[in-house]
């Protein structure tokens, strides 16, 4: 059986960033996402904007991203993650501002306190589900308790990832290889995965896709434990059940506003994305409806 709350040892996020009251700011973001109709696939020199979008989320806090497919909600969720720079705008994450120029090993370091959960796990080939938990602590040298060897956990570390495993519903799964595991199991080791660098943040983007209505149900509880836990969470989805049970306040993207831009060249991207974005966002209040 899977704990009811997370494990507290292997979640003791012992945060070294200066304490913030804001976790997530967003202040007239513009993101690039896919070229819009009418552009040819080989034309990247105009592109498709999502925004500008204003919001806050405190430290602690629960936001929810929901808009119809396309409206440019993973988009949204990979500059957040760090993972593409937006396209102009102000972030600012777990206290600090993330400039549009800045160097990669400032965005690297702060990514250390992010927990992510994507659509897709990738699970390197022939990596067990216990591998797959530790991968993180692999590739970060400066983890706590790392190994006596390069890549290697140490002992604690393989003690909180058992106790994930656990608490997610995989125990004794640790010697199984990633691969062969179900829909819903896939989605149950990205979530442990994404939080043995004991985050501060977990962003998820429609972590629930693509499993029967138990296994999102389960998944949505084991979120709604850790932000319980403390842990600030910033979740995509457009599911309706979910959104029609959740109290938790909404930034809805819409299509109602599209602009094309010349196509923005990024140093710190190594490969600038094309122009993007669809629309406007705006705040909801948790009585409403996607």
């Amino acid at each position: 059986m899977p704990y009811k709350e997370p494990p507290t040892d292997a979640l003791d996020a012992g945060h070294t960033l200066a304490r913030h009251t804001v976790a997530l700011r967003l202040d007239d973001i513009q993101v690039e996402i896919a070229p819009p109709a009418g552009i040819a696939a080989g034309d990247r020199s105009t592109g498709e904007r999502l925004g500008p979008l204003s919001a806050a989320v405190d430290r602690g806090g629960y936001q929810l991203v929901t808009g119809p497919n396309g409206a440019g909600k993973s988009a949204l969720m990979s500059v957040i993650a760090l993972e593409r720079p937006a396209a102009s705008g102000r972030l600012v994450l777990l206290g600090k501002e993330v400039r549009l120029s800045g160097k990669r090993s400032d965005r690297a370091r702060l990514r250390r306190h992010l927990g992510l959960v994507f659509q897709s796990l990738y699970p390197l080939p022939g990596a067990t589900v216990l591998e797959t938990v530790l991968l993180p602590i692999a590739l970060n040298p400066h983890a706590p308790d790392a190994g006596t060897q390069p890549g290697q956990a140490g002992e604690r570390t393989i003690a909180a990832a058992r106790e994930l495993l656990h608490w997610v519903g995989l125990a004794g799964r640790d010697h199984d290889r990633a691969d062969s595991l179900s829909g819903g199991e896939s989605r149950c080791l990205a979530l442990a995965r994404s939080l043995i660098g004991r985050p501060q943040m977990l962003i998820a983007d429609d972590p629930t896709r693509g499993l029967d209505e138990r296994g999102a149900w389960r998944m949505m509880g084991l979120i709604e434990q850790l932000h319980r836990h403390g842990t600030t969470i910033i979740l995509a989805t457009n599911d309706p059940s979910i959104l029609q049970a959740s109290p938790h306040p909404r930034l809805e993207l819409s299509a109602r506003r599209r602009s094309l831009h010349p196509r923005t060249e990024f140093m710190a991207s190594p490969t600038p994305s094309t122009g993007s974005g669809i629309g406007s966002g705006h705040w909801t209040g948790p009585g409403s409806r996607a």
